[in-house]
Formats: structure tokens, sequence, C-alpha cells
């Protein structure tokens, strides 16, 4: 299953764009910075970070450390994702991540035909 830092078919490159462009936006103000994770709804005692599924596009959830290692877990313990994500909100954009570890290299749009819902938030 090991991917070698790919991500939804986006390269190790493009996920690091990617993530600097949300860094910059960040810094700009154009991004908000929300107290609250997008999967759990707690406010962490740690910042939150950004977790991304399209790279090519900026787009990114807000999401807590801890929230954020269980995304990225799924693959190796789907049991584990499918007990949690029974506990969020039925409505949350992680309802629809996949635990096929294929998604890690196929690409986004074969993996969500229909998209996922968008996060992105911006100070307006």
């Amino acid at each position: 299953m090991k991917a070698n830092g790919w991500y939804n078919g986006f390269s190790p490159a493009q996920r690091n764009g990617a993530n600097a462009a949300i860094r910059a936006a960040i810094a700009r103000g154009d991004l908000a910075v929300p107290e609250k994770c997008s999967v759990c709804q707690q406010v962490p005692n740690r910042p939150l970070q950004w977790h991304s599924e399209r790279y090519n596009v900026l787009d990114a959830y807000p999401i807590c450390r801890s929230c954020h290692i269980r995304v990225h877990a799924r693959f190796r313990h789907p049991d584990n994702w499918c007990a949690f994500i029974k506990l969020l909100d039925p409505a949350g954009w992680v309802q629809s991540l996949t635990v096929d570890p294929r998604s890690l290299t196929r690409p986004f749009t074969e993996t969500y035909p229909g998209d996922l819902p968008s996060r992105f938030e911006t100070n307006e």
C-alpha cells in the first residue's frame, strides 16, 4: 500500500506546492482560520492543521492533529476509521472519504467523481 508520498493521484511536489499556497493564503489573511476542527468540532489545544483531498485547487479542511492522523490512518485501519466516523455528524465531509488504498495513486476524479464538499473559508 506504500504510495511514496502520493495522495489521490497527486505527487509529493504537487502536494507541497498546494500546502505552500495554503500557508501563503493564511499569511495574507485570505484564509480564515477557524477555532474548531472540521471533523470532531472540538477546539484543540494546538493550532489547527489543514487537510486537502485535492491539490489542484486551493481547497482545504481545518483539522486537529488527532483527526488528521486518523484521516491518513484510515487506509491501514479501516475498521477503526469506520467506528470513528459513526461518532461524527453524518453530514460531515469525512463521511465521503474512501478507505480504498488504491485511491492514494488513482486520480482524485476517479475516486471522487462527484467531488467532495468544500470547506475552504475566506475572510470577506
